[in-house]
């Protein structure tokens, strides 16, 4: 069975959520994914090689819309 790493990073633009070294990076902003990298090597093992991800596979959802409130 293959172990799975998850970390979270908040940075002042951007919430990063890596996955086996798969970063994901969302706006701090909109929630919104705004684009995807890979970590350093330092996540590869002699077992793992990084492969492709489909997006459309991970079932994101938009984050609801803000609510504004007349006074």
């Amino acid at each position: 069975m293959m172990e799975t790493t998850v970390k979270v990073e908040h940075r002042d633009l951007f919430t990063v959520v890596t996955v086996n070294g798969l970063d994901v990076y969302f706006s701090r902003l909109t929630g919104a994914i705004d684009g995807v990298g890979v970590s350093q090597a330092a996540y590869c093992t002699g077992e793992t090689l990084p492969r492709s991800v489909d997006l459309d596979a991970l079932h994101v959802t938009s984050p609801p819309l803000a609510q504004m409130r007349s006074t």
